[in-house]
């Protein structure tokens, strides 16, 4: 059973600071290569595709002129006036994907597309010209939503390559993840690392990133953790590290849940009064009561941490709990004077008297019956009974006694200390009396003599 006194922000935290939104996409935007390609490739997989001739390159040229010339509206005009009739299979495949840049320019992505599809309709063109527009067209349809069709491009494109990148795996992991195939969208982006580790490149961020998605979808805490670890070593940044150590506290590892969050308070990435509180209990939990009310004082001091009772109280009780009485006395007063009712100084009365210290065991019990509103009106009596009887202001103790009394929550325990008490007064009324008699015999005698 995992101890949730321990797993501070867990679940919650993981879904509102990890995955509030989609992964970040893996693709880039718009379509690649536009005018790369001025001819034909004679030898393209032993495909025999036809060149592009002079006369269309320089329109093509033209069309690019005006678009660079923000003249977007006159280019369309040019394109239009391009007779596919009289071009060859490649030209009308490179008219196609002039469009998907026009189109580009104006951002209708389903033109985009349809242009495209219209591009690979054409026979005979070069295997790269197909290759790319495949790749393109899925790219284009994932930024649209249509993930079917754009992992169906996508299956296109992989069955024309003999190895595939990683940034193909990553686009493949976001389609999936898109149409919620989580299997799937883990195994391509597990493909898409492995394929950058192996040519030594770096891996992006980004597809941590999406790994940590489908992680975070499964369920899988402890692949999350893997992730996360890697994140915080090769991206460090304040969320990675929080959500670590939020995941560490699913997992019931409370050590290294707390280390983490330490190591982020070292690095002054916790500033906010929820992040300091909750580090504050997590190292309590860990039988740190010290490091937490320091933690709580230090935020109380530097403004980060509201100086309210709770808060106030929170830093006592982690001071008592470290055995820092004094400390502890300091931080209930200053939360005392945040409120009206006797409670805190109840709680002060009870610290001092543990401590044989009666004068201000009293004084506080006092101050607490004073102020009363509270529960523990009759437990303030005792202590203040009990203070008493030690100064040996038996009266006192007495009437205080049998104020407590009243109280339902405390008659017994006053009763017996009230007869406690009665008892001592009379045996010491006893031996005072039978001292003054001895004196009294003492100095007759001294007459005689």
């Amino acid at each position: 059973m995992i101890n949730r006194a321990i797993r501070t922000c867990s679940v919650p935290l993981i879904a509102a600071t990890l995955f509030l939104g989609q992964p970040v996409p893996v693709m880039d935007k718009g379509p690649a290569g536009l005018f790369n390609t001025a001819h034909a490739e004679e030898d393209d997989n032993v495909r025999r595709t036809p060149a592009m001739r002079q006369s269309t390159h320089k329109r093509f040229s033209r069309i690019r002129d005006l678009v660079d010339n923000d003249k977007l509206d006159k280019a369309f005009e040019v394109w239009e006036q391009m007779d596919p009739s009289g071009l060859n299979s490649y030209e009308r495949a490179m008219r196609w994907k002039l469009a998907a840049f026009l189109y580009h320019q104006k951002g209708d992505n389903a033109a985009i597309a349809n242009a495209y599809r219209k591009l690979l309709e054409e026979s005979d063109i070069p295997l790269s010209l197909e290759q790319d527009t495949w790749y393109s067209l899925a790219r284009v349809e994932m930024v649209r939503g249509s993930y079917e069709a754009a992992k169906k491009a996508l299956d296109e494109w992989f069955a024309l390559q003999d190895e595939p990148g990683g940034g193909a795996y990553a686009l493949k992991a976001q389609i999936h993840y898109r149409q919620e195939n989580w299997e799937q969208s883990l195994q391509a982006i597990n493909q898409a690392i492995q394929a950058r580790r192996d040519s030594d490149e770096a891996v992006s961020e980004n597809w941590y990133l999406l790994k940590r998605g489908v992680l975070y979808q499964q369920e899988d805490y402890q692949g999350l953790a893997n992730v996360l670890e890697i994140l915080v070593r090769e991206f460090p940044k304040k969320s990675y590290l929080m959500q670590l150590s939020s995941v560490y506290g699913e997992l019931d590892r409370p050590a290294d849940q707390l280390a983490v969050r330490e190591a982020a308070y070292e690095k002054g990435y916790l500033e906010e009064e929820s992040e300091l509180v909750g580090l504050a209990q997590l190292m309590a939990s860990q039988d740190s009561p010290y490091k937490a009310a320091q933690v709580l004082r230090d935020g109380i001091d530097n403004g980060h941490i509201e100086a309210s009772r709770k808060n106030l109280e929170r830093m006592g009780d982690n001071f008592l709990m470290a055995k820092e009485y004094e400390e502890a006395i300091n931080a209930f007063r200053q939360a005392a004077s945040k409120v009206e009712d006797g409670e805190l100084h109840l709680r002060m009365s009870q610290i001092a008297a543990d401590l044989g210290n009666w004068e201000q065991a009293e004084q506080y019990a006092a101050t607490a019956v004073e102020r009363g509103d509270f529960d523990r009106l009759g437990r303030a009596h005792v202590v203040r009974g009990l203070a008493l009887y030690h100064l040996e202001r038996f009266s006192q103790s007495l009437q205080a006694l049998k104020q407590a009394r009243q109280f339902e929550e405390t008659r017994k325990m006053a009763s017996q200390w009230h007869d406690y008490v009665e008892r001592e007064q009379k045996r010491r009324q006893q031996l005072e009396a039978s001292a003054e008699s001895g004196n009294g015999q003492d100095e007759s005698a001294a007459q005689v003599l």
